[in-house]
This record gives structure tokens, sequence and C-alpha cells, in this order.
């Protein structure tokens, strides 16, 4: 999973997600400064979002946020 998320395959990486049980923590992927990389796992993470245990959801749910209104970090684009 991590190596379709750090290639930038959101479509791939969303697809093998859906066949996979049990959460697969992609909190670090989300912090890479690479657009495609970032993308990628806010896909797996949408995907499995029933899968995400309680205490981790509020940093997820501010990393995505911080996605979405401020763009990446600074960095590769």
């Amino acid at each position: 999973m991590h190596h379709l998320i750090l290639a930038g395959r959101r479509k791939d990486a969303r697809s093998a997600a859906e066949s996979v049980p049990e959460y697969l923590d992609v909190r670090d992927l989300l912090q890479v400064q690479a657009r495609w990389v970032c993308g990628a796992a806010a896909a797996v993470t949408g995907q499995q979002a029933d899968l995400i245990p309680d205490d981790a959801v509020p940093g997820i749910a501010a990393r995505l946020a911080d996605i979405v209104t401020t763009g990446p970090q600074s960095g590769l684009a």
C-alpha cells in the first residue's frame, strides 16, 4: 500500500484498501510534502474511514482539513 501511495496511484491505492479488513495507518504519508502522496493517502484514509480508531480521528481530521484549506506543506508541488 505504501508503494502505491508514494507513487501517487490514488485509484489503485483506494481499490486495494477496499479489501483490507483492518485499519491501515497512513498518517505519516499525510505529512509528506508531495501533493500526489497526500492525495493518495487521503484517498486510502477516506476508504477506511469506518476502521479508523477513535483516538486517531482528531489528528487525521485536522491534517485533512489543513490539506484542503492550505494545500500540502511547502516543498514539492
